[in-house]
C-alpha cells in the first residue's frame, strides 16, 4: 500500500484528538504484556530460479504462537461431491495440527488471496496506484488480471474454493465482474483483520498478489509498511516487519501457511528470508523507490499463473508451513510525527516508546491485528 494505497491505514490522522480517548479506551484491550525479547532473524534465500532477475534480501521476523481466538469470516463454499463408497475404517481420533498435505475429503483446496497493486508489474508511482493518477484505470485491469491468473494457476493444480480480499488502498480496486461467480470477493474498509480479513481455519493457504517491501528497506518501489504517509517502522517481537511478514504471522495465528508472494525482488527476498519454501514469483526488479524494470502484463500473468500452480501442487506436498510466532507479539509503532505517540501513550495497554514510537502488547496476532486497525482509523468525526 502507499500514498494513495495504504489499506485502511489511509484514513488515519496525523493525530487522534484528546475527546476521542474514551471511545478508543473501549476499542482497544485493557491489559499490558511485558515486552519480549527477539527471535534470531532467519538467513536469506536466494531469488527463484525462474525469475531471472536480481533479488536483495531483507530482514525477517520470529513464529508465534496461541490459541486460535478470531471468529470465522467466511463460510466454507466447497460441497462434498459424493458419499462415500467404501467401509468406515474408524473414528476420527482429532485434528492435524501441521500444515495441509492433501485436499480434504471431497473437495479441494481453499485457498485466501490478499491483493495489494504495488508489486504489479508496471506499478512505479501514485500514477498506477489510487483515483487520482492518470493510469490507475488501466492498472485496476492489470491487478485483477494478476489475482485471476493466480485463481486460474491455483484451480489447474487442484484447488477449487477461493476468497479474494481487496486490500490496496480504497480497497476497491479489483473488478469484481471479471471473476468467476464462485469466488468470493472481500471489498473496502474499516474491517477488522485489514488486509487479512477472510483468514480463518477453513483456508488452506494464502497468496499474496501484488505485495511490496518493507518501510525499513532501503531498496523496493514503494517500499512501505501499511502507510507510507503516517508510519516510518513497524516492529514485530523486535524485528522491523513488511505488511507480508505481518500478515504471515496473521496466517500463521490460524495455522495457514503463505504459500504464493508476488511481487519486486526486494520483496520476493524478504519472503523467502522470513519463510524460506514459499513460491516467489518476481514481476519487475526495483531500481529505486519510483523506478523498476518490469515484465509487461502479460508476462507477468503468465509467470504468475505457473507460480500459483507450482504453489498448490507444493501445498499438497506439504512443503508449506504456517509462520507461528514464538512469543506473544509485542508491537512497536514508530510515526513520521510526534503527536500521535503522545496520544496514544494516554491509554493504560500502550507504552511510549520514544519521541515518536509506541509500543503494544498484544494476547495473540488476531487481537495485534485489531489493535492496528484501531490506530489507522479511529477519528472522533467518523461518520455515519
Amino acid at each position: 500500500m502507499g500514498l494513495f494505497s495504504m489499506g485502511p491505514l489511509a484514513f488515519v490522522p496525523s493525530i487522534l484528538p484528546a475527546s476521542a480517548l474514551g471511545l478508543l479506551a473501549v476499542a482497544v484491550p485493557l491489559f499490558m504484556a511485558p515486552a519480549t525479547s527477539p527471535p534470531p532473524a532467519a538467513s536469506a534465500s536466494s531469488s527463484p530460479g525462474d525469475a531471472g532477475l536480481h533479488v536483495v534480501s531483507g530482514p525477517a521476523t520470529g513464529p508465534e504462537t496461541g490459541p486460535v481466538t478470531g471468529p470465522e469470516t467466511g463460510p466454507a463454499t466447497g460441497p462434498e461431491t459424493g458419499p462415500a463408497t467404501g467401509p468406515e475404517t474408524g473414528p476420527a481420533t482429532g485434528p492435524e495440527t501441521g500444515p495441509a498435505t492433501a485436499a480434504r475429503e471431497g473437495d479441494g483446496f481453499r485457498i485466501l488471496l490478499s491483493v495489494d497493486m504495488e508489486g504489479v508489474a508496471g506499478a512505479v508511482t501514485p500514477e498506477q496506484l489510487g483515483p487520482g493518477g492518470f493510469e490507475y484505470a488501466r492498472f485496476r485491469e492489470f491487478v485483477t488480471a494478476e489475482t485471476l491468473a493466480a485463481i486460474e494457476g491455483a484451480r489447474a493444480a487442484g484447488a477449487t474454493s477461493f476468497v479474494v480480499a481487496d486490500s490496496h488502498g480504497n480497497g476497491q480496486n479489483l473488478l469484481i465482474e471479471r471473476f468467476p461467480d464462485d469466488v468470493e470477493i472481500i471489498r473496502a474498509w474499516p474491517r477488522p483483520l485489514g488486509m487479512m480479513q477472510g483468514i480463518d481455519e477453513s483456508i488452506d493457504a494464502v497468496f499474496f498478489i501484488g505485495y511490496h517491501a518493507a518501510a525499513t528497506n532501503e531498496a523496493g518501489v514503494r517500499a512501505h509498511t501499511f502507510s507510507s504517509a503516517n508510519y516510518a517502522a513497524v516492529v514485530l517481537n523486535g524485528q522491523p516487519v513488511s505488511e507480508g511478514a505481518f500478515n504471515a504471522a496473521v496466517a500463521g495465528h490460524f495455522g495457514v501457511p503463505v504459500a504464493l508472494v508476488t511481487g519486486d525482488d526486494v520483496t520476493i527476498a524478504e519472503m523467502e528470508a522470513l519463510l524460506g519454501a514459499v513460491e516467489g514469483v518476481v514481476v519487475k526488479e526495483a531500481l529505486g523507490f519510483h523506478s523498476a524494470r518490469t515484465l509487461t502484463p502479460g508476462a507477468a500473468q503468465a509467470r504468475i499463473r505457473e507460480g500459483a500452480r507450482r504453489a498448490v501442487e507444493r501445498l499438497a506436498a506439504g512443503e508449506f508451513e504456517p509462520h507461528v510466532l514464538g512469543e506473544p507479539p509485542v508491537l512497536e509503532l514508530t510515526f513520521k510525527n510526534y503527536r500521535p505517540a503522545e496520544v496514544l501513550s494516554y491509554l493504560a495497554t500502550v507504552e511510549r516508546a520514544g519521541a515518536r514510537t509506541i509500543r503494544f502488547a498484544a494476547g495473540d496476532m488476531v487481537e495485534m491485528a485489531m489493535f492496528l486497525q484501531v490506530v489507522g482509523n479511529f477519528e472522533a468525526g467518523l461518520s455515519p
